[in-house]
């Protein structure tokens, strides 16, 4: 049996299978986004989200010309600066 989950430590997102051991795995639900700010209302467009869970996840482009090893379960995004002026301007974070 599989399900979706993070761990409880260190926060990676992944799957739990009955023979993970490494992280200590928290079952999980759809995690609830809250848009802070953003340059369109379409969602297509950089936005800043705040979590249910205490954290930031950003939209923007995916950037894959980057030369650095990432791994498998994250990925590089490029916003523009003024993304984060404005959330700091409206203390959003």
């Amino acid at each position: 049996m599989e399900t979706k989950g993070s761990c409880r430590t260190c926060g990676t997102l992944g799957t739990i299978s009955e023979n993970a051991r490494v992280h200590v795995w928290e079952e999980s639900a759809v995690v609830k986004l809250t848009r802070l700010v953003g340059d369109c209302d379409e969602g297509e467009c950089p936005t800043l989200y705040a979590t249910d869970r205490g954290t930031l996840v950003v939209q923007g482009g995916l950037l894959t010309d980057h030369g650095r090893e990432i791994p498998p379960n994250e990925a590089l995004v490029e916003v523009p600066f003024e993304l984060i002026r404005k959330a700091v301007r409206g203390n959003l974070v």
